[in-house]
């Protein structure tokens, strides 16, 4: 809402100027009740699953990822996976590979073993298997 003061035949008046946004707050909270799903479900997949973004900045992991790296979501999305989660004897060529998927939008759908670090320095190998996926926004 806007609202400012006029005067008309020398009496005060207020103008307000209203948008309906019913519609705005209704798909708000279905893109909400969806993000909630979305976290549901991943959180109950048997895999570790984890989205990043090109560079590297973690989006999203599910519960089985947090239990792998001993790290609650909110102390992991946000970082970078590489840098943080990557020993760094491997960080350059896991970067690369990776990166490379980004750039040529296959997602790389062949596996690839890659060490991770944990929380308390215990270094542990993964397979993964990608998928590029666009999401638009986070």
């Amino acid at each position: 809402m806007n609202a400012f003061g006029i005067e008309i035949e020398e009496r005060p008046f207020l103008v307000g100027a209203f948008r309906d946004v019913t519609e705005r707050r209704q798909a708000e909270q279905q893109l909400k009740e969806e993000r909630l799903q979305l976290q549901l479900y991943l959180d109950n997949s048997p895999s570790i699953t984890v989205v990043f973004e090109a560079g590297g900045t973690i989006r999203r992991i599910n519960r089985r990822g947090c239990t792998l790296l001993g790290y609650e979501a909110d102390e992991i999305v946000g970082r970078n996976w590489y840098r943080d989660f990557v020993p760094e004897s491997a960080r350059s060529a896991v970067e690369a590979w990776f990166e490379s998927c980004f750039q040529d939008g296959s997602g790389r759908r062949e596996q690839i073993d890659t060490p991770v670090l944990t929380r308390n320095g215990e270094q542990r190998s993964v397979v993964w298997r990608n998928e590029i996926i666009d999401g638009g926004h986070s």
